[in-house]
């Protein structure tokens, strides 16, 4: 599971939330969902201040995912993704879920098509293999949208894309609009700027802390 961490990095989740920072790393899967959505409630609750989405991660759960994608573009006060290391398959999905999406000059991006492994009961199965088909189908099309909703290319042009299956450097993410600006990380101010620090009450620290711990 992507988000189990121990204590003190429990605790450096916590601090930096405090910052106006969400962590994603690792695994994406059900318990990053939930850290997420948890971090963004006590967001909201402290007046909506600007967060900033640091993403290193090679991808996860699709769900968990499109999820995370739908809370980030929900959030009223403003969210900038900094992709530093990697943002592939769900990692991207959730940089597009970003109002601006930033990536430092060394990281590298990645879009693919559905992937997905399955019983060979349903390959040999001509009913449920068209049903198996007809789900990757639909949430390839899903993907299809938030890509053309966020980068104005047609759904041609990114299968084209997608269809490669290729490790994408910072410049050719920014050709493709999925990024908006590459960033020197020396230049990135992270925790200055005068942003408003989040102050967590004992009773969020709490909640925030279910989310990592369980």
């Amino acid at each position: 599971m992507g988000m189990k961490f121990a204590p003190d990095v429990d605790e450096f989740l916590m601090g930096v939330l405090t910052k106006g920072i969400i962590q994603i790393m690792d695994i994406i899967d059900e318990d990053t969902a939930d850290y997420v959505q948890r971090a963004v409630l006590i967001a909201r609750a402290a007046g909506s201040p600007p967060l900033k989405v640091l993403l290193n991660s090679g991808g996860g759960d699709l769900y968990a995912s499109f999820f995370i994608h739908d809370v980030l573009s929900s959030y009223e006060g403003g969210t900038t993704a900094i992709v530093m290391g990697r943002a592939m398959s769900g990692a991207n999905l959730i940089l597009q879920g970003c109002k601006t999406r930033l990536s430092t000059y060394g990281s590298t991006l990645f879009v693919h098509e559905m992937i997905s492994h399955d019983k060979l009961n349903i390959l040999r199965n001509k009913k449920k293999f068209q049903e198996y088909l007809d789900d990757l189908i639909h949430w390839q099309n899903k993907l299809y949208t938030v890509y053309q909703k966020r980068t104005g290319k047609s759904r041609a042009e990114l299968r084209r894309i997608f269809e490669k299956e290729k490790v994408l450097s910072p410049e050719h993410a920014l050709a493709y609009n999925f990024i908006d600006q590459i960033v020197d990380p020396a230049d990135l101010k992270l925790t200055s700027g005068g942003s408003k620090e989040i102050e967590l009450t004992p009773e969020q620290l709490e909640v925030l802390m279910g989310s990592a711990t369980k």
